[in-house]
C-alpha cells in the first residue's frame, strides 16, 4: 500500500482549511445576526442590554469623563499609525501579500461596523429612547488592528501583535460601555465583525500560499 503523495496531502490540508474557514465565517455571521435579533429586536433583549449598560456605567469606579478622555486616544491618526507599524513589520517578514490583505480586511472591519451602525434599525419597544448604536465604531476601529495583525504578521510577531490588539479591543469595548456611549451588545458585535473579516483574510492568504507552492 502506497502512502499519499505530498500534493494529495497539501490538497487535503487546503480543503480542511477551507472548510474550517467557511465554518468559522458562518459561525461569526450567525452569532452577529442572533445578537442583533435578540439584544436589539426583542423586549427582553433590550431590557437586559440596557440594564447591564446602566449598572456598569453607574457603578464604575472610574468616572465616565476619565474613561472618555482615555478613549480620546483612538483617532484616525493613531489607528493609521498602528496599522502602518503592522504593515512595516509584515514587510520586514517578507509577507507582502498578507500585508495587503491585512490592510483590506482591517478597512473592511471598520467600514462594516460603521455601515451596520447607520443601516440597522433599533425598534422602539419602550425600553430606551436612545437610537441605534449597534455595533460600536470605536471598538471596531481597534478590532480592525487585531485583524490586521492576525492576517498580515507571521510567527511570534502574529501572536504578540494579535494579543496586544485583542487586549486593546477588550479595554475599548469595556470603556465605551463605562463611558455610557454604548450598550454591552455593541462592542460584542464589533468583535464578531472583526472575527468574520479575520477569517476571510486568513482564507485569502492560505489560498495564495497554496497556489504559490503548486
Amino acid at each position: 500500500m502506497t502512502s499519499p503523495s505530498p500534493r494529495a496531502l497539501s490538497s487535503t490540508a487546503l480543503v480542511r482549511a477551507r472548510l474550517a474557514g467557511m465554518t468559522g465565517l458562518a459561525a461569526a455571521c450567525a452569532a452577529l445576526t442572533s445578537l442583533y435579533a435578540v439584544a436589539v429586536c426583542t423586549v427582553r433583549g433590550q431590557a437586559w442590554d440596557h440594564r447591564i449598560w446602566w449598572h456598569l456605567h453607574e457603578l464604575s469606579p472610574v468616572g465616565a469623563r476619565r474613561v472618555a478622555e482615555a478613549l480620546g486616544v483612538i483617532t484616525p491618526l493613531s489607528c493609521a499609525a498602528a496599522l502602518g507599524a503592522i504593515v512595516l513589520l509584515a514587510v520586514a517578514q517578507r509577507r507582502l501579500v498578507p500585508a495587503v490583505v491585512g490592510v483590506v480586511c482591517a478597512a473592511g472591519t471598520f467600514v462594516s461596523a460603521e455601515v451596520l451602525k447607520y443601516t440597522l434599525e433599533r425598534p422602539d419597544l419602550g425600553i430606551s429612547h436612545y437610537g441605534n448604536s449597534f455595533p460600536s465604531g470605536h471598538t471596531g476601529a481597534v478590532a480592525a488592528l487585531a485583524v490586521a495583525a492576525v492576517v498580515a504578521l507571521g510567527g511570534g510577531l502574529r501572536a504578540v501583535g494579535a494579543a496586544l490588539a485583542a487586549g486593546a479591543t477588550l479595554l475599548t469595548g469595556l470603556g465605551v460601555v463605562l463611558a455610557g456611549w454604548h450598550r454591552p451588545s455593541d462592542p460584542v458585535a464589533s468583535v464578531l465583525v472583526a472575527v468574520a473579516w479575520a477569517v476571510v483574510g486568513l482564507l485569502v492568504v492560505h489560498e495564495h500560499r497554496a497556489r504559490a507552492h503548486r
